[in-house]
């Protein structure tokens, strides 16, 4: 969770710039620097993955309501069922 307070953090930090770049594109951002910039969230994500190996912070560039996302361990085991526990 450290990791994703720190890259919202960077988000946060750069709002304004990626608005004026970036207005309705996804972001990832990674280390605290923007990684790739996409129209389409699957693509990003896809060529995140496969150029750098890792899982980044994703946000849509919007002006009134960003949007965070950071895979969940199912989407990264491909797991396609939530473990239920008793």
């Amino acid at each position: 969770m450290e990791n994703f307070s720190r890259e919202k953090q960077a988000y946060e930090n750069m709002k304004h710039d990626l608005l004026r770049k970036h207005r309705n594109k996804f972001v990832a951002i990674y280390q605290g620097q923007v990684v790739a910039v996409d129209r389409d969230k699957s693509h990003l994500i896809a060529r995140v993955r496969k150029e750098l190996g890792v899982s980044a912070f994703i946000a849509k560039i919007e002006k009134d309501r960003p949007r965070y996302k950071l895979p969940t361990k199912r989407r990264l085991t491909g797991d396609p069922s939530p473990k239920k526990t008793k």
